[in-house]
């Protein structure tokens, strides 16, 4: 890099290059479409802040080169150790969840992103009413066998 700073466009082209990846598989790491990747880097459109900060905690694991001048592009504060090289704290949990969404997402043939901003909509009205996650975990896990029908307030 030249020292120059980077529109948004060309930290988001840049990133994506230097991960190997093309617009569709760095869509579905961020959990966007392709066509959004695709608006982003020709500069038709930005990134909202939400978006700007899950894509940035969504590539916390990669090299420092290739993240930080995405991160100032951004203008979003950096995931907590990429400055040292290391895998930040919560970078584990956060791939796990996305990989677990992921998963999700193409077990009920759904995209990706839809199924996250569905994810994000529950847990917001679910914190606003006073429920933690783990109420949120307790009431969408699977009912052992013999309960399902007491948890839906059946019998």
């Amino acid at each position: 890099m030249t020292g120059k700073a980077q529109s948004i466009g060309e930290a988001v082209r840049n990133a994506r290059r230097a991960l190997g990846l093309r617009q569709s598989d760095f869509a579905k790491r961020v959990l966007v479409a392709r066509e959004t990747v695709s608006a982003w880097e020709q500069g038709r459109t930005t990134p909202t802040h939400e978006q700007r900060r899950f894509t940035v905690t969504s590539l916390a694991d990669v090299a420092p080169e290739v993240l930080m001048p995405l991160v100032e592009a951004f203008g979003v504060a950096a995931p907590p150790g990429t400055a040292r090289s290391r895998r930040p704290a919560g970078a584990d949990a956060a791939g796990r969840i996305l990989s677990a969404i992921r998963a999700a997402a193409d077990e009920l043939d759904v995209p990706a992103s839809a199924l996250r901003r569905t994810l994000a909509v529950v847990l917001a009205h679910a914190a606003a009413a006073g429920a933690s996650l783990d109420d949120a975990a307790t009431v969408l896990s699977p009912a052992p066998p013999g309960q399902a029908a007491n948890r839906r307030g059946g019998k």
